[in-house]
Parts: structure tokens; C-alpha cells; sequence
């Protein structure tokens, strides 16, 4: 049987987790579950499944599907894709199995990991072009799921740029919060491994509660959507002084306001707040902005400057699209050539990609992010196009009367009046994931703009009254 390649041969991404396999071999790698793995067998065991995976027949640039429960053995499943040459395509916990179909029919995995289980399915043999990585599938605006391949060089690179500005230190307690589907959780996961600290995992069903987990686990850094400190702070469960050994956290996945850093800072009162700001094409994040203790909320917390050796321009004057550039973007989306070649352009002989935000440059604070230009959306970290929800609703309803709006951390659809809500949202839940179904509102009107086009402003003040 193959063996996985030697270390001499591993990629200098994941080099550093067997060296504290070795020198190390006791700490921590992994706690989840109530189970903590050392670095020496957590490294046996992603071993042991790149193991089975080459000896199921993976070649370098298979698609390798995942069931992305945050469990012990996905972590090592995720790791093992890694180590065999692999690309790993997870599969959200919270996707219907619909969504999941989809998936991995558009990737063409080859192999699907689920729990503790290796299996062969029919999917495409790799080209032998393919860099090992993952695909990451995001919502898209022609109701099908798209794929953003990330690229091992992609995310070495991000790496080396944030341990740079942001280094954690071997045997720190880090949190793992997000959603495996979502690609700052890749941030979570190999920050930590690198450094040799220990990633301690919120466990799903009590994910509300992670301000007990981080206080009774001492967690020393944190990446956190803004939603999250919202609702936590809703909830009363984010108190003044209680996460006292909290000393970074890195804000990003939505616009971040100076009420979530007042709350943070008086719960965290020793942490260092960075607003990091990037999309998935761009892998993880590609600017930051560390939040200063006198921060003025007037707009938002700035997007602030690019990372080392990247690059953020206005398409523009003053304000304008925002581009990106440089060593993280992505080879681009997978297989779909036309949505490549409207996002990802070349200027003066430079790619960059175009992100659809409307920014500005302030020359004291950076880049500031001012608004969407199309309808794309982030909820609580999650990227979604309206375009795509409102498609889904329209063909279970069984009409064009259906207009997506988003309310606070809320999607809400006006849709027509007389259909069966609860048939078109069982429709709806068996196509998207739970975080993008809306809350029906039936109208039996729908006004329209001086242009004769839908009104979705005045849609929106009369759904949220």
C-alpha cells in the first residue's frame, strides 16, 4: 500500500504539526468533547487516514467530501485529506442533504469521510493539475452552490502574515467556534496547530453559550462574528469582567459596530480587539484593524490595510468598488470559467479580485467598508445571496411574488398572500441551509418604485413595520 509522503516532502504548511508531535508530544492538540488529544496522537491519527485514503486509490488533487460535525475524528479526517494530497470539500452541519447532493456532485469528490469511516464513491478522478487545499461552497445567485478553491500556498501564505503581526505562543488555549463550512474555522485550526497551543472546541449544541466555555477553559484568543457577541450580550450571558484571561480576539465576518466593542471590552478588559476583514476568495481574511481603546463608532469599525504583501484599491475616486490583491487570492471558483472571469480581472498586468463592496480610503484609519453592491449578504458570519433565497422560495410558492429583505441578523421574504407558508418553508429548509431560510410575511400588494421595478425599501418598512 502507498504510504503518505514523508516529511521531507510535506507541505511547509503542515510541517510544523509534526515537529510537535516530536518535540511536544504531551500537549494538547485537540479538546473536544470533553476528549483531549496530544499532539502525538492527533498526528497518528491524521496519519492513519491519509493512510486509508491512499490506499482507497486518492491520487494528488482528489476531492475528498467530509461530514463537517465538529467531533474528535473530523478534525484528523480534515488533516488526513491534507497530509495524502487531497482537497477537502466539507459538508455544513447545518445544509440540508439536498445541499449536500449538490456538493458533491459539483465537486466530483471521489471520497467521502464520514465519521470515523473512509469510502470510495463516484466522483472524478483529479486531473494531476490540482494543488491540494480545500473547496469551499458558498451561496450563489443562480440558486446553485458555489466553489471557491483555496490553494495550500494560499493559505501559507496567509498564515505567515498573521503569526507575524498576531503570534500565539505554544500551549495557549484557542477557540474553536465556527462552523467548519465557514473558512475562518481554517484560521481557527491551523493557527493554532502551527503554533502548538491547543484548540478547544465549543461543542455545537451549546454554541450560545460560549462566553462559559471561554471563561471555564481559560481561552486566550478567539476569532468571533460580531452576531455571536450580540446575542451573547442579549442573552446576558457576556458580563462585565468575565473573560479576564482573554487577550486577543479577532473580530470579522460582518460589519463590526462600536456597541459589539463596548460590550467585548468591558466583558474582556485585558484583550486585544482586531477587526480582520476578507472574503473567502481571499482566503480567510486580508486586512485588519487593531481596534483602538478610544475608538469613536461613527460607521462601523474600519476594514483598516492589507496584510503583508496583499493589496486593497478603490475602483474609483473617492469611494468605489474595492479590489483585491495579491499571494492569497484564490486560483478562482471551481469549474465555473464565466463567474471567473467577471470577478477575477487583471489590471495593468495585476489580478485582482472584485469583492462587490462599496469602500472608501481614509488615510488615517485605512480602508472603510460602506455597503453591498449587489445582494449579497452576511448573517451571523454566513455569506448569502438573496438572489438564491428568493429563487428557492419562488419555486415552492409557485409565483414571482417573493422579495427577500434582510431585518437585523433576520432574512424576511414578503411573499404573495393565500399560498401555504408552511409548505413553501418545508420546501424551502430541504434546499438551503437553516441560517437562510426566511420568515414568511404574505402581502397582498407589492409596491413598485418611480422605475416600475419592485420597491424592496418600502417592502421593508411595511414587513417590519
Amino acid at each position: 500500500m502507498p504510504s503518505p509522503p514523508s516529511l521531507a516532502d510535506l507541505h511547509p504548511l503542515l510541517a510544523k504539526i509534526p515537529q510537535h508531535s516530536v518535540e511536544q508530544p504531551d500537549v494538547t492538540a485537540l479538546l473536544c468533547e470533553g476528549e483531549a488529544i496530544s499532539y502525538r496522537d492527533f498526528w497518528a491519527r491524521a496519519i492513519d487516514v491519509a493512510d486509508r485514503l491512499i490506499g482507497l486509490g486518492l491520487t494528488a488533487g482528489d476531492r475528498v467530501a467530509f461530514d463537517a460535525e465538529r467531533l474528535p475524528h473530523t478534525f484528523s479526517n480534515l488533516l488526513g485529506v491534507l497530509i495524502a494530497g487531497g482537497i477537502y470539500v466539507p459538508l455544513g452541519e447545518k445544509a440540508p442533504p439536498a445541499r449536500h447532493d449538490a456538493i458533491l456532485a459539483d465537486s466530483g469528490a471521489r471520497f467521502r469521510l464520514t465519521g470515523e469511516n473512509c469510502t470510495a464513491i463516484e466522483g472524478e478522478p483529479a486531473n494531476g493539475r490540482e494543488p491540494a487545499g480545500y473547496i469551499l461552497y458558498t451561496s450563489g445567485s443562480t440558486g446553485v452552490p458555489k466553489g471557491v478553491q483555496i490553494t495550500l500556498d494560499n493559505l501559507l501564505d496567509y498564515f505567515e502574515n498573521v503569526e507575524a503581526l498576531y503570534p500565539l505562543a505554544p500551549g495557549e488555549r484557542v477557540a474553536q467556534i465556527l462552523d467548519l463550512s465557514f473558512d475562518v474555522a481554517g484560521g481557527e485550526m491551523f493557527q493554532a496547530w502551527r503554533a502548538g497551543a491547543t484548540l478547544c472546541v465549543v461543542p455545537t449544541r451549546n454554541v450560545l453559550m460560549w462566553p462559559r466555555y471561554f471563561r471555564d477553559l481559560e481561552i486566550v484568543e478567539a476569532k468571533l462574528v460580531p452576531s455571536q457577541v450580540r446575542l451573547a450580550a442579549d442573552k446576558n450571558l457576556l458580563k462585565p469582567g468575565s473573560l479576564p484571561r482573554l487577550r486577543q480576539v479577532i473580530l470579522g465576518g460582518e460589519l463590526v459596530t462600536g456597541a459589539v466593542v463596548r460590550q467585548l471590552r468591558a466583558a474582556a478588559p485585558n484583550a486585544t480587539l482586531i477587526n480582520f476583514f476578507g472574503p473567502t476568495e481571499a482566503t480567510i481574511y486580508i486586512s485588519h484593524y487593531p481596534i483602538e481603546a478610544d475608538f469613536a463608532d461613527h460607521e462601523g469599525v474600519p476594514i483598516g490595510r492589507p496584510l503583508p504583501g496583499q493589496a486593497l484599491v478603490i475602483d474609483g475616486d473617492e469611494t468605489g468598488e474595492l479590489l483585491l490583491g495579491g499571494s492569497q487570492l484564490a486560483p478562482g471558483y471551481w469549474r465555473m470559467p464565466e463567474a471567473n472571469a467577471q470577478r477575477f480581472i487583471e489590471r495593468d498586468g495585476v489580478r485582482f479580485y472584485r469583492t462587490g463592496d462599496l469602500a472608501r480610503f481614509d488615510p488615517e484609519h485605512g480602508f472603510v467598508f460602506l455597503a453591498r453592491l449587489d445582494r449579497q449578504v452576511k448573517l451571523k458570519g454566513h455569506r448569502i445571496e438573496l438572489d438564491e433565497v428568493e429563487k428557492v422560495i419562488r419555486t415552492h410558492a409557485g409565483s414571482e411574488r417573493a422579495y427577500v429583505i434582510v431585518d437585523g441578523d433576520e432574512l424576511v421574504c414578503a411573499i404573495q398572500a393565500g399560498l401555504d407558508l408552511e409548505a413553501v418553508e418545508a420546501g424551502a429548509r430541504a434546499l438551503l441551509p437553516s441560517y437562510s431560510v426566511p420568515r414568511l410575511v404574505p402581502l397582498a400588494d407589492f409596491p413598485l418604485n418611480p422605475a416600475g421595478k419592485i420597491d424592496y425599501k418600502r417592502i421593508r418598512e411595511i414587513v417590519t413595520g
